[in-house]
């Protein structure tokens, strides 16, 4: 579950959090079944895409030459900034 998503319009220098925005709760009350409701299914797990917001100024957006955003979840696991290359071939999520 992501509990944390920051951006950074910087290249990475400095980060600023975001307000996160969930819906699965919204979509669970209209398609799940009553004991899943407290964990959104069955094995306690969260599928659902994670929507964040950040209020900028205009003036330090056109300023600058990138957006990145990184988030981390409940095990405070976070996207490592560079790739890891992987046998299967498979990329990982670095920030974007």
């Amino acid at each position: 579950k992501v509990i944390r998503c920051e951006v950074s319009i910087d290249q990475g220098v400095t980060w600023m959090a975001a307000q996160i925005q969930r819906f699965e709760r919204e979509w669970y009350k209209k398609n799940a079944k009553e004991k899943c409701m407290d964990n959104f299914d069955s094995r306690g797990k969260h599928w659902c895409w994670i929507h964040w917001s950040i209020q900028l100024e205009t003036e330090l957006l056109c300023n600058s030459s990138e957006i990145r955003c990184r988030a981390w979840d409940s095990d405070h696991n976070t996207q490592p900034l560079h790739i890891a290359w992987n046998v299967m071939g498979m990329l990982n999520n670095s920030s974007y």
